[in-house]
């Protein structure tokens, strides 16, 4: 079976529109990453804990501790989107996502993620770091 490029994963804030828990925590720390002006996001696993940090103004920021539970399937979901191999743990890997931001009422925003993904002893370590806005506009979020 042919692997079928993305050229953009879409986002949206519309509500129910993902039933998956981490795919729709996922797409919800983009969103918010995006609304908030975040610079880069951390995912972090810990021995009884997951931490996702915003960087914000140069300091990183904690926004969310979800179910340690959905650690693996997050970071699947990270791979999977920015077409890394879901397989590889033991080695880094770098890949890139570029996101389409749909918020109710406003024009859609394309954004470019930069992302890492590395083993530690607790899991998987995902970094996704804004590049750009691809096309900006004067418009908010």
């Amino acid at each position: 079976m042919a692997e079928e490029k993305r050229d953009c994963q879409s986002i949206s804030s519309a509500p129910g529109a993902i039933s998956n828990p981490a795919e729709w925590m996922i797409n919800n720390m983009l969103l918010d990453a995006v609304i908030q002006g975040a610079t880069e996001i951390h995912v972090t696993p810990f021995r009884n804990k997951v931490e996702i940090e915003f960087m914000i103004d140069g300091h990183l920021t904690l926004v969310m501790r979800p179910q340690l539970n959905l650690h693996g399937y997050a970071i699947a979901h990270i791979k999977e989107i920015a077409l890394l191999n879901e397989d590889m743990t033991e080695m880094p890997q770098t890949g890139v996502l570029n996101v389409l931001v749909s918020v109710q009422d406003k024009p859609d925003r394309r954004f470019h993620f930069d992302v890492t993904v590395s083993q530690t002893e607790f899991g998987e370590k995902a970094i996704l770091i804004l590049n750009r806005e691809v096309n900006p506009t004067s418009f908010a979020l």
